[in-house]
């Protein structure tokens, strides 16, 4: 069972942006009884990955959020959410799986949305272990995202290329984006009845390049709508997304 702890991440030594004490009070609103750790440069060291040190001493603090979150997870158990995620529902009902994950995309996994698990997974530590090999590289943002690396490491156990839920095996879980990705990076999307949280994506955030917002935005409508044309793009090595 995953305890009662949320665990979020802040690096930089630079104060939290006013509005997240607005998001949360919507964790404390809805999970009264949960413990609430930040994870910082006090308490991760950010030395134990060349991917971590490479990214914090550009400043890609994102970055070093990405493998920081998976470690503080995986050590301690709890629910990881970003500091820009409301949430508008009790996370009770998720910490009866042994582990749980969130689309945000047809068969993409963002650990940034949410994810929980029990401590000492063995999946986590996979995940920490493809990180251990993997070198910073400032251009190749979208395959040093956390989304690229997650969905790579649970597509073994059972992600598949939709956005339906998915069982990962042994009592874990992917969701559909519907839960906790109703609005989507690219643009658009509507927050549902049934949503459990809100990612409230930046406008311009450091974890991706510029791009035409008309056709970023038209190209993962299409995408998202139809399935098997996402799939083709992706497997396709035009760089579009991320």
């Amino acid at each position: 069972m995953i305890p009662k702890r949320i665990i979020y991440c802040w690096f930089g030594k630079q104060k939290l942006p006013k509005e997240f004490q607005k998001y949360k009070e919507s964790w404390v609103k809805y999970n009264p009884d949960f413990e609430i750790l930040e994870i910082n440069e006090t308490n991760f060291d950010i030395n134990q990955f060349s991917f971590v040190q490479e990214a914090y001493s550009l400043n890609k603090m994102a970055f070093v959020s990405d493998v920081a979150r998976i470690w503080a997870v995986n050590r301690y158990g709890g629910v990881y959410l970003d500091t820009d995620v409301e949430v508008r529902k009790p996370l009770t009902s998720l910490l009866n799986y042994r582990q749980f994950w969130a689309k945000e995309d047809v068969g993409q996994v963002n650990s940034g949305l949410i994810f929980g698990s029990e401590k000492n997974d063995p999946i986590l530590k996979e995940i920490l272990d493809n990180y251990s090999k993997l070198k910073f590289n400032v251009n190749k943002l979208n395959t040093n995202s956390t989304v690229h690396v997650v969905s790579n490491v649970l597509q073994k156990y059972g992600l598949k290329n939709d956005k339906k839920n998915n069982l990962l095996g042994e009592n874990r879980i992917a969701f559909s984006p519907r839960l906790f990705a109703p609005l989507h990076y690219w643009g658009g999307g509507k927050i549902r009845q049934e949503s459990i949280t809100v990612h409230h994506y930046q406008k311009n955030p450091s974890w991706t390049k510029k791009h035409n917002g008309s056709l970023y935005y038209l190209i993962h409508e299409l995408m998202y709508l139809i399935p098997i044309l996402g799939v083709y793009v992706r497997w396709s090595k035009k760089k579009i997304f991320h």
